[in-house]
């Protein structure tokens, strides 16, 4: 009986030790499984960061992510058209641009012989209504005809991605100068760093400027419009035989004027030429005369 307890004992403590093992690998397990919040934060953060390679450039990846975006074009247009009444279709073009939002830049212009008057005006107009504005142009004749339209696009992007790339990398050096600028204790380091900095200050004014400058290309296209008026005016039909014969009389006594006028200027230009040919033939005449007159009085005596 005796042994029979001893036995149910050790049994039992052994079922007892294989329970405790068991709970003791499923927390395990279940621990592996479910990391608690600091890891799960630091493995999200990971994974959103992604894996980069030091030695590739910036502008590499810039160029890269480009190929989603939009293309950046800047537009410009020249437009010529030949009018009939120059103001109206002046204050016409003027009334297109307001309704299509643009503005004025540059206008210039000029009276000519003839009565031909021409004017060229550059406008800036959104790149949203520039195709409106130039099918308005084709379409509406302002009184007259356009006798040339040129349209040119320049594609600018990868230009403002490689500018957005070298920017990013001068404001980060910018703050790595300004870090070691707080951290500087002699006033050497204090001047280089400080010398550093306004070149790399510099160079972002720079680009930001280029930036800027084609951004406004491209939200703004350019247009440039030359109206041309020429009048060509004949005389009269009626006109009468005296006046005419005024005309014809005062076109004679001009003409006999600018024959005198030609006559006096080579006059002038000429007597330099004929003095200097006096001086040599002159002498030279004399010298011939006097021989023949001895040749002649030799020839009287025999």
């Amino acid at each position: 009986m005796f042994d029979s307890k001893r036995w149910l004992f050790t049994a039992g403590f052994c079922l007892l030790m294989l329970w405790t093992v068991a709970c003791s690998s499923k927390t395990t397990t279940q621990s592996e499984r479910l990391p608690t919040t600091e890891e799960s934060n630091v493995v999200s953060f990971s994974q959103s960061r992604g894996t980069t390679n030091p030695s590739q450039p910036d502008s590499m990846n810039a160029i890269k992510n480009a190929e989603k975006q939009s293309k950046q074009i800047t537009y410009k247009a020249t437009v010529t058209i030949d009018v009939n009444n120059y103001q109206q279709s002046r204050h016409a073009i003027e009334k297109l641009v307001s309704q299509s939002q643009g503005y004025l830049v540059h206008s210039s212009e000029q009276q000519h012989q003839k009565n031909e008057q021409t004017g060229t005006f550059t406008f800036r107009i959104p790149q949203k209504n520039f195709q409106t504005f130039i099918n308005h142009l084709k379409t509406n004749s302002l009184d007259g005809n356009v006798r040339q339209i040129t349209i040119q696009g320049n594609d600018v992007t990868e230009e403002m991605v490689d500018l957005e790339a070298r920017l990013k990398a001068k404001k980060a050096t910018e703050k790595r100068l300004f870090d070691l600028m707080n951290k500087a204790t002699d006033s050497s380091s204090l001047l280089k760093i400080s010398q550093q900095l306004d070149t790399i200050q510099a160079q972002i004014e720079q680009i930001e400027g280029r930036l800027q400058y084609l951004k406004n290309r491209v939200e703004f296209s350019e247009v440039m419009v030359t109206l041309t008026k020429k009048e060509v005016v004949s005389a009269p039909d009626n006109a009468s035989m005296g006046l005419e014969m005024k005309e014809a009389f005062l076109q004679s006594i001009q003409w006999m004027i600018n024959v005198g006028k030609n006559g006096l200027i080579f006059l002038a230009g000429a007597i330099p030429v004929l003095f200097g040919l006096s001086l040599i033939g002159i002498p030279i005449y004399l010298l011939i005369r006097n021989r023949l007159k001895k040749k002649n009085q030799v020839k009287a005596q025999r």
